[in-house]
Order: structure tokens, then C-alpha cells, then sequence
């Protein structure tokens, strides 16, 4: 679930749609969730973290009722429907995979998300978009989220249901377009 909020936060702040209220909520609520949803880990009962965690739940439904979202819930919804994989779950497999994707496009707006998380970070908007992309990576490998969805019980016959299922309202929202024959192959590449 803190993964999903974060995805949230993330793809609406990047989405073709984004609007300047969500991306401050974006700005102003990131942090407190990257930086409490590790310490929730250690500590679930932790006040702080528990508050931390709710506010992004609900700024980023906020953000994302007025941006939009993009290629990693795109392809969550369509994961619960083909292969049964909550939606948290699917949210946080994806998020990698489609920051690496959409990083072209997203350069500066990678460098603005790790500036505001790590505002003594210093270096050139490619060293910071890059700087963000591990961070989210690692976020993912500590709070334990499966690299590949053949972890998930994802089959490769499954796929084609997927990326077809994947064209909805929240990949309208991507900020750059993911033809059917790349997205198959991204997932391809994560069985």
C-alpha cells in the first residue's frame, strides 16, 4: 500500500496531465514517504511513519484525481485482472521498470523529485534524474518488492491479455507513448 501512494505521488507528478497543485502536493509529500515507509519496517507501530504514510495515501489520490497516472498502473490494473496480483504489489513491480522507461522524458522532472527528497543533493539534472531512479529502486529492494513477475505467478501467456488490459485511462496519462510491441517487450524482460 506505501508503495502504491508513492507510485502515486510519482506518476501523477510525470504524467502528461500534471497539473502545478498536484505536482507541489507531489513535492511537499514525497519525502516524508520515502523516508517513512523503511521505518515503518523496522517499526509498524511507528506514529510518525503511520502519519507520514496516510498524508501521501491521501495526497496522492488527490494528485492523481487531477493529473492522472501513467505506465505502472497501467499495467497494475491490468496484472489484477489477467494474473490476480494485488494492486500495491503490481504498482511497485512496475514502478522501476517504468521510470527507467519514461526517463528520456522525464529527466528534469527526475531531477526535481530527488531535489526535493535529498535537497542537499548536488550535480547535473541527468546525475540527479539517475540518482532518483536508484533511489526508487532501492526503496524497492528494502521494502522487499520481486524484480520479475514470474515471482508474482505471472506466465508469458498471460502477457498479451496484459498489455492489451494496459490501455486504459492511466496510460493515457504516460508522458510518452508505449507502443504495444514495447510494452510487451518490458514485460518480457521482467518474466
Amino acid at each position: 500500500c506505501g508503495m502504491d501512494a508513492i507510485t502515486q505521488l510519482i506518476e501523477s507528478y510525470i504524467s502528461r496531465r500534471a497539473q502545478p497543485i498536484p505536482r507541489a502536493i507531489t513535492l511537499a509529500s514525497l519525502p516524508a514517504a520515502t523516508k517513512a515507509l523503511p521505518t515503518l519496517l523496522d517499526d509498524p507501530q511507528s506514529r510518525i511513519g503511520r502519519e507520514a504514510m496516510a498524508h501521501a495515501a491521501l495526497l496522492s489520490g488527490m494528485s492523481l484525481a487531477n493529473s492522472g497516472l501513467g505506465l505502472a498502473h497501467g499495467v497494475a490494473a491490468a496484472l489484477g485482472v489477467h494474473a490476480r496480483v494485488a494492486h500495491g504489489l503490481a504498482c511497485a513491480v512496475m514502478l522501476p521498470v517504468a521510470l527507467r522507461a519514461n526517463r528520456p522524458a522525464c529527466e528534469s522532472a527526475y531531477a526535481e523529485l530527488e531535489s526535493a527528497i535529498e535537497p542537499s543533493s548536488r550535480g547535473s539534472i541527468p546525475s540527479l534524474a539517475d540518482a532518483f531512479v536508484e533511489r526508487v529502486v532501492w526503496l524497492c529492494e528494502t521494502v522487499g518488492v520481486p524484480k520479475t513477475l514470474s515471482a508474482l505467478g505471472v506466465r508469458r501467456e498471460q502477457l498479451d491479455d496484459v498489455v492489451r488490459s494496459s490501455r486504459g485511462n492511466s496510460m493515457s496519462g504516460n508522458p510518452r507513448d508505449v507502443s504495444d510491441e514495447e510494452l510487451r517487450e518490458m514485460l518480457e524482460a521482467m518474466l
